[in-house]
């Protein structure tokens, strides 16, 4: 079996390794010998132990990662903060967190890639799946990676690298959105792109679900570009919710009507705010890129305005119950559903919790 190395067992990566585990040949026989690591201090141990001893890192609705994560852990699914494992790995898939407003979080990312660098052996796969600004990999990551192979006195071609952000969605189709959402990959070189898709199709149900781009840039953007323009519909009904108080009309009636026109189904309905890992920090990245990694000055109106009326959302709400109730003082409020999205155990960014904080304090 080929031998796979998952950095990062969070909401990402622990799936993604449940997944690889539980792939088979057509004699059903599996073809993966996956690996789990993570950080050696204590939240890592901690984590560590609990996946060791069949203990799910955290809750989640889909009885399917249950299933496999019981069925394959310590069989063909060890876990570990070692990382010497990487120099044996086949295929390195880097699943880790990134928020560069998180001061040690770039230059962790760094040290891991170098640490990574300085241990595969030749014909390794190194695959990012973390979500980056666009121009990372080439300007940043594959840098590291190049010192430190021909230190080893390899060359480019002794190693294949390639990008695919993760197409993960928490909830009840946990497992299944890894194996049947569309997915954008590319690589530095022909041959990465083609060492990636053969992987890629290894777990993914379909040659139709793969979307190769032509560069690394080019799949990094796809992930901020694809983001940003849901935020910013979010954004946007923030502005109707306010006119329908206002007006005293049934805009999510209203909604609904639009909606009956399939070229019009992608308009949001109103809410609480956004939350998540992925929506709340994504659309910075573009600033991010144009003045760190290309050194522009380019400005992004679109998203910065939009970044700001969805962290303040929640004040929509308070002023909606504020107009219908008018002194919250004294009342028993009922918040149902406290994380950012339904059938989920991830806190993260929760603008029910944002919400609860303002009912608190006000």
């Amino acid at each position: 079996m080929k031998k796979i190395v998952v950095i990062g067992q969070g909401f990402v990566g622990f799936p993604m390794s449940v997944v690889l585990s539980s792939c088979k040949d057509d004699k059903k026989k599996k073809i993966f010998n996956v690996t789990g690591l993570e950080i050696d201090n204590k939240k890592g141990r901690s984590l560590i132990n609990k996946i060791k001893n069949k203990i799910l890192p955290f809750i989640t609705a889909d009885k399917k990662i249950q299933i496999n994560f019981e069925k394959n852990i310590n069989k063909n699914y060890f876990v570990t903060t070692d990382k010497n494992v990487i120099s044996k790995a086949d295929i390195v898939v880097v699943s880790v967190s990134f928020n560069f407003n998180r001061k040690k979080d770039l230059s962790n990312l760094f040290n891991l890639t170098k640490s990574v660098s300085k241990k595969i052996k030749k014909g390794c796969l190194i695959l990012f799946e973390t979500t980056l600004p666009p121009g990372t990999c080439e300007k940043k990551l594959l840098p590291i990676i190049k010192k430190e192979i021909f230190k080893k006195k390899m060359s480019h071609n002794d190693f294949y690298f390639a990008y695919s952000y993760e197409r993960v969605t928490p909830g009840k189709n946990y497992f299944n959105s890894i194996t049947n959402f569309p997915r954008n990959y590319s690589g530095m070189n022909d041959k990465s792109k083609k060492k990636c898709r053969d992987f890629l199709l290894k777990f993914i149900n379909g040659e139709n679900l793969l979307y190769e781009q032509e560069t690394l840039t080019d799949c990094e953007t796809a992930k901020i570009l694809e983001n940003s323009y849901r935020a910013i519909n979010i954004a946007l009904i923030d502005e109707w919710v306010k006119y329908a108080n206002m007006a005293n009309i049934n805009l999510s009636k209203i909604i609904e009507s639009i909606k009956f026109r399939s070229t019009h189904n992608n308009i949001m309905s109103p809410g609480l705010g956004v939350g998540g890992y992925c929506l709340t920090k994504d659309p910075k990245f573009l600033p991010y890129s144009a003045s760190h990694l290309f050194k522009k000055k380019n400005k992004f109106p679109f998203i910065n305005l939009s970044t700001s009326i969805n962290k303040n959302m929640p004040d929509t709400s308070l002023d909606y119950i504020l107009g219908k109730v008018g002194s919250i003082k004294n009342k028993k409020i009922l918040i149902i559903g406290f994380t950012y999205k339904e059938d989920v155990a991830d806190f993260r960014y929760s603008p029910s919790l944002d919400f609860a904080k303002k009912l608190i304090y006000y």
